[in-house]
């Protein structure tokens, strides 16, 4: 059963098999309430299970995404420097494809990115940088980041974002 605000909808069709579209005689406003129960579903066993959710409609999201943190770390060895980006909101990994994009800027000094290799993990809306060989960071500098342009998973585009952060990592000599 579904309802918005009490009013069940006009007709329900499977557009997947874990998204269901609802139509309404009347398009939901900002701050209805959907709700959803169901007694029809069961288990394996054939036991009747009941489940309910309130859900209120959200307007279309036209914020653009933020950089809310960033993380140096100086690795020992052969393994790669890193920068961590994170950010508000999921972003669409496409925008962020070219390494040439991010900057940074250590002891005076800024470097493109060009040549790293870029893996953004959705779950966590971090972007990870994994520095190549001929760029080394300096361990308890400070570090700036720059990124020149990106969207979120809305396209809403974030212009100029920029992030400081102190080098840090394993320092400690074996």
């Amino acid at each position: 059963q579904y309802s918005l605000d009490g009013t069940a909808p006009t007709s329900a069709q499977f557009v997947s098999p874990r998204v269901l579209a609802l139509d309404f005689a009347l398009a939901p406003t900002i701050g209805q309430t959907l709700s959803v129960t169901t007694t029809a579903l069961r288990d394996r066993a054939g036991n009747r299970a009941v489940a309910a959710a309130d859900v209120t409609v959200q307007g279309p999201d036209n914020t653009p995404p933020t950089v809310t943190s960033v993380t140096a770390t100086a690795s020992a060895g052969t393994e790669p420097d890193l920068i961590a980006i994170q950010f508000d909101e999921p972003i669409d990994p496409g925008s962020l494809e070219d390494p040439a994009t991010i900057q940074i800027t250590v002891e005076g000094s800024t470097i493109a990115l060009t040549g790293s290799e870029l893996f953004y993990q959705s779950a966590s809306r971090t972007l990870t940088a994994e520095l190549p060989d001929n760029i080394l960071l300096p361990f308890g500098e400070s570090v700036t980041v720059e990124l020149a342009s990106f969207t979120d998973a809305a396209g809403n585009e974030a212009t100029l974002e920029s992030a400081v952060a102190t080098i840090g990592g394993d320092q400690t000599a074996p």
